[in-house]
């Protein structure tokens, strides 16, 4: 597609509130009008800090043990900074912490619990009749993710992600791309929130100025936060410019508020004190004997009152990785291995242990509300659930040890748990449903375990189910019902499994893609996995070979694009269609047939939405509009030149 520009970008800066409102001018009526958005700047650590009261409060009482919340303080200055990042003493000559066999991270009879905002109950899932949404963990958290829509517009990351490319979608025939925005960052994640696009991107900060990928080593890295005023798509205005030091690690909407969270490798902040995403003396540490120290930043932002200041809490702690949020709690959890590295007197026991900890929100509220700890390390998010004032966790220790599940109170203090589930196998994945989780294993065959968690001081499990193959990812059907994606040999697997009788779990039906191999990018990411149980109608993104292995490089043949499968109790799984995302022959193009071409030349059209009866997929190159009715192609919108 071309996009010949015959006009300058007009771009007017306005000051209305406090507000930088950035207006642009329609190109032409019938190409796609190019929004260039202004640099994010270096990112300042001028924001308005977030302070916890209660743990000042008892840093300062000398009565209060200092292990009380994982022994947080605040420092009092930027050379605390630098003295806390410059322990040396405590390493041994190959670099790795010395750990006390009897050092205690946190005593869990000294810990105070902080005053928590609110420890909330799960909610029921919404849904909405006219289009779809986005695959979210829990009702009414809203995850950002690379395409977007609104009913009637959708909104796709490009390729590059370096735009956003915005399109009418409705009605379907007449789809188009009506606006470009391009950013100076690459993209990262975007989100719609009453007639606003929030655009989240990461960039790196060079002496020569930003660039948006660390094309050399740069320990200044800045997100950024670019909302922009949507209700005329063409003519957008752009209504808040952001930033945060740090390296983007997730996000969530809640309503009308925004939640960043961020992580900043530690020993850049020695190198000055503007290097911090806020000011020393409003930075808190846990002052443990972790050796590897990060900046974990939570901004928040008021999408609706863009003029309003982001407000931003920063804690210097281990590296956090898996972080889930519900609408009144972050946890944020990180590893903790002690005497794995104990080379130089290797006599203590090894232990694998994650480290949890609570952040209370509402609205522009975060409080610091408790830690804990348990055993082993958690899959990812979807290993972790709050539900009715407990927060529930499965980890897996070692590679091929055992496996447990633990119940923790609103303090994190252990309240119950089940201990050597499925010995010499692994976690692969796991789905909190209410007073239920489902627990998939593997090594050789996929057990499938019912956990009931209705007394969160005695878990029980009570059936389970052996079949081969595995699942990566477990989706609920209905309340009796749930849907297992994931392999069997070297092929996607689909499953259908009835926990109508919890002691006797059946597998109710199965599909496998067959192929040499195939691969969905659902089994990694549950943002391409499209379920309207209401339609009975799953979507997802799908890559099936077929090669000689004779002639592995010349001979193969590929297809890509997305899967429609009829599911339902009663008829079990079928597939309904298979939307191809292969693009144009090229003329004379000596490599139609080379391997790698094939690679490049299909595409798994990664995401999925419905419009009313219009099933939209959405891959890097282009976008397909596909009747429901019949699954006839309606029309396709090309997304690059």
């Amino acid at each position: 597609m071309e996009r010949d520009i015959v006009s300058v970008i007009l771009v007017v800066i306005l000051i209305v509130s406090g507000v930088t409102l950035v207006a642009f001018t329609q190109i032409t009526e019938d190409d796609p009008n190019n929004i260039i958005l202004p640099s994010t700047g270096d990112g300042s650590n001028d924001h308005v800090p977030i302070l916890f009261p209660n743990v000042d409060d008892m840093a300062n009482d000398t009565n209060v043990n200092d292990d009380a919340f994982a022994g947080m303080k605040r420092f009092d200055s930027y050379q605390d900074v630098v003295d806390y990042l410059n322990i040396s003493d405590d390493y041994d000559n190959n670099g790795y912490h010395r750990v006390d066999d009897d050092m205690v991270l946190f005593d869990a009879e000294e810990s105070v619990a902080a005053p928590s905002l609110s420890f909330g109950t799960a909610d029921g899932v919404i849904e909405k009749d006219s289009y779809s949404s986005t695959n979210n963990q829990v009702s009414g958290v809203e995850e950002g993710d690379r395409v977007m829509n609104d009913g009637e517009y959708a909104y796709i990351i490009s390729n590059d992600r370096a735009s956003v490319i915005v399109m009418d979608v409705v009605p379907a025939k007449d789809a188009k791309i009506i606006s470009v925005v391009t950013s100076t960052s690459q993209i990262q994640d975007i989100y719609l929130s009453n007639g606003k696009l929030v655009i989240i991107g990461q960039s790196y900060y060079f002496e020569e100025g930003l660039h948006n990928s660390n094309y050399q080593y740069s320990n200044r890295p800045v997100i950024s936060v670019q909302i922009l005023d949507v209700n005329d798509r063409i003519d957008m205005t752009m209504v808040k410019n952001d930033t945060l030091k740090g390296n983007y690690l997730t996000s969530r909407m809640i309503d009308d508020h925004l939640y960043l969270i961020s992580n900043l490798y530690g020993h850049a902040c020695i190198e000055g004190e503007d290097r911090l995403p806020i000011p020393a003396n409003k930075t808190y540490y846990i002052d443990d004997q972790e050796q590897y120290r990060q900046v974990t930043s939570f901004m928040t932002i008021n999408i609706d009152e863009p003029a309003s200041e982001s407000r931003v809490a920063s804690i210097m702690m281990s590296s956090s990785n898996n972080i889930y949020v519900s609408r009144d709690n972050i946890f944020i959890t990180h590893p903790n291995y002690q005497n794995m590295y104990r080379w130089n007197d290797a006599d203590g026991e090894y232990q694998e242990k994650t480290i949890v900890h609570r952040l209370a929100i509402d609205e522009n509220e975060i409080i610091y509300a408790a830690t804990g700890e348990v055993p082993g390390t958690p899959l990812n998010r979807y290993s972790m659930d709050e539900y009715d004032g407990h927060f529930r966790m499965a980890t897996s220790t070692g590679w091929m040890d055992e496996n447990q599940v633990y119940v923790l109170n609103e303090s994190l203090d252990t309240v119950g748990s089940v201990e050597n589930i499925a010995p010499g196998e692994r976690i692969y994945s796991a789905r909190f449903m209410g007073e239920k989780l489902y627990l998939v294993t593997f090594r050789q065959v996929d057990p499938f375990y019912v956990i009931d968690l209705s007394d969160p001081t005695d878990p029980q499990i009570l059936g389970e189910l052996k079949i081969p193959g595995y699942s990566d990812y477990l989706h609920p059907y209905d309340d009796n019902h749930i849907m297992g994606l994931g392999k069997e040999g070297s092929d996607v697997k689909l499953s259908l499994f009835d926990v109508t009788n919890v002691s006797d779990p059946i597998e109710l039906d199965k599909i496998i893609i067959e192929g040499s191999w195939s691969n969905s990018e659902a089994l990694n990411d549950p943002h391409a996995f499209l379920f309207s149980r209401e339609k009975n109608m799953l979507v997802i993104p799908m890559d099936v070979y077929n090669y000689d292995d004779n002639d592995y490089y010349n001979s193969g043949s590929r297809w890509a694009g997305s899967y429609v499968f009829d599911i339902s109790v009663e008829d079990g799984i079928s597939i309904k269609a298979k939307i191809s995302h292969e693009l144009p022959e090229i003329d004379d193009d000596p490599y139609t047939y080379d391997y790698y071409y094939q690679y490049n030349h299909f595409e798994q059209a990664g995401r999925a939405f419905y419009i009313d009866n219009v099933l939209y997929t959405v891959s890097y190159s282009m976008l397909r509009a596909t009747s429901m009715d019949d699954y006839d192609a309606i029309n396709t919108v090309y997304l690059i030149p």
